[in-house]
Order: C-alpha cells, then structure tokens, then sequence
C-alpha cells in the first residue's frame, strides 16, 4: 500500500469521522459561561469577605483525611501531559470537540499565564514557610490561577459535550476534586481553585463561539497535526519521571492507551478500508 492510497483512505476515515461527530453546542456554551459567572463572584466574594488566604486551613486540613498517594494522583489530572494524552481519546471520534479543546487550550494558557504575571501573587509556602508541609515539589509565586484546575476543568467539558447531565456533574465534580487536590498539597490557595475554573469557564465558551466562525483545525492536515502532538507527548509520559512518583501508574497507563488508540485509528483503520476496498473490486470483477 502506498502513501497516495494510505493518505486517501486516512481522508474517507476522517470525512466519516466529521459527518457522524457530535459537536459543542449552545447548552455546552451557557453552561462553562454559567460556572465563570459563578466562580468569578464567588472568588471575588471569598477575597472581600475574608482575604485572599480564606478557607486555606480548613480545606488544607481536611486533605490529610486522604493518603498521599491518592493526593498524588489526583493532583496529576490536572497535568497538561496528561490532558494532551486524554484528549487524544477524542480525535478519531470527536474531531469536532478536539478543536474546540485546541482552542479552550490556547485561550486557557493566555488567559492563565497573562493573569499569573499579572498579579505574582505569593503561594502558601512563601506565606505560611516551615508551618506548612507541601506534598511534591514547592512552588512560591504565581498563584492565581491554578493552572491544574483550568487544566482539569477544560478537559471536563471536552468530555462533558453530548453526555447525560448526570455525566456531565461527574466530569465537572472530578475536575473540581482535582482543583480542591492544589490546596491539599499546599501551593495554592482556595480562591486560585476557585479562579481558574472561572478561567477555563471563559475559555471553553470562547472556543465554542470560535469554533462556530471558523474550521480550520477541522481540515485533515491540521487534524493530523493535532494526532502527532498527542502521540509525542504521550511517548514523552513514557519516558520522563513524573513529579507526583504516586501518579506515574496512572501517567505510563493514560500514555500506553493513547498511543494504543491512536495506532488503531489513524494507522489500522485506514489500512483496513483499503482491504475492504480491493476485496469489493475483487468480488465484483469476480
């Protein structure tokens, strides 16, 4: 087989892929405005009512119910390593939500990283010094946001798109425990959490909006592109030690099924269509 026929069959697989997808919609749209409105009052509440350190010994105190592997592994769902190799689960299926998690992605790590030079708040190791045991490694500046809670909360809404609302509240409970495991391991404070869901709030409904103007990243090339990105970086997860040791299981197995499925998407299908093809003519001819 070659690249001419493999490459022609990879565009079938895709142009099937984009007529049977579900997409993001208006209900996805409202609902990521909805926790932005939410969270952005509620931190600015948290902030003028108590100060920008409120709820930090409470929640910080009610971590140490939890093992620290469990804190550990939490805590790396909010890896961008992770999130890339998780989002790789959509591409063949969900071509239409990838894009939007590329663009939710890009507005989230502007919009982020653009708040955290912005304000350099100090983190709980910086404040609270020896009183304070932080579990893996001790960050002191940029606080606000948390970037693992924007992280874990577009992923959620990635996931979230067509799903039951019963399904939905999990995926969105899931990323709020792992935005709650910041505090517990002792580098951010509650109202960075409550931030950066507000963050991805925003960035998810502008992807949406965006999406709805323009389908560049819809386009086969771009697609692909998107493929090889997630393979590289789950083949990297392999390789590299992760800064939560607890968390590695989780990393090497979310990398290994990557990389597994996008083997059977973007490499066994494609060679299967073209089988089928030449054993339909034969049938034909016969």
């Amino acid at each position: 087989m070659n690249w001419k026929s493999y490459l022609a069959n990879l565009r079938q697989v895709h142009r099937q892929s984009l007529a049977e997808t579900l997409q993001p919609g208006p209900v996805d749209q409202n609902l990521n405005l909805i926790l932005a409105g939410a969270c952005g009052l509620g931190a600015l509440i948290m902030v003028a009512a108590g100060g920008y350190r409120t709820g930090f010994e409470s929640i910080h105190g009610f971590g140490h119910h939890f093992s620290t592997s469990f804190i550990e592994t939490l805590t790396f769902c909010g890896d961008t390593s992770l999130a890339v190799c998780l989002m790789a689960l959509l591409a063949r299926r969900r071509p239409r939500v990838l894009w939007m998690g590329v663009l939710a992605g890009v507005y989230a790590t502007l919009l982020s990283h653009g708040l955290k030079t912005f304000i350099n708040t100090a983190r709980p190791p910086v404040v609270l010094g020896e009183r304070l045991t932080v579990i893996g490694p001790v960050w002191h500046w940029h606080s606000l946001p948390s970037g693992h809670t924007v992280t874990a909360f577009v992923v959620a809404a990635c996931f979230s798109v067509g799903a039951r609302k019963s399904t939905k509240f999990l995926f969105y409970a899931l990323a709020a425990a792992v935005g709650a495991s910041r505090v517990w391991v002792g580098v951010h404070w509650p109202v960075d959490v409550i931030a950066g869901a507000a963050c991805a709030g925003v960035s998810v409904a502008l992807a949406i909006r965006t999406t709805k103007s323009t389908s560049w990243g819809l386009g086969l090339a771009p697609h692909i592109f998107f493929v090889l990105l997630a393979a590289g970086c789950a083949v990297l997860s392999l390789i590299k030690t992760t800064e939560y040791p607890h968390a590695e299981p989780l990393s090497v197995s979310i990398a290994v099924i990557s990389l597994c499925v996008l083997a059977r998407d973007y490499g066994y299908r494609p060679l299967m269509l073209r089988k089928r093809s030449t054993g339909d003519l034969l049938v034909r001819g016969a």
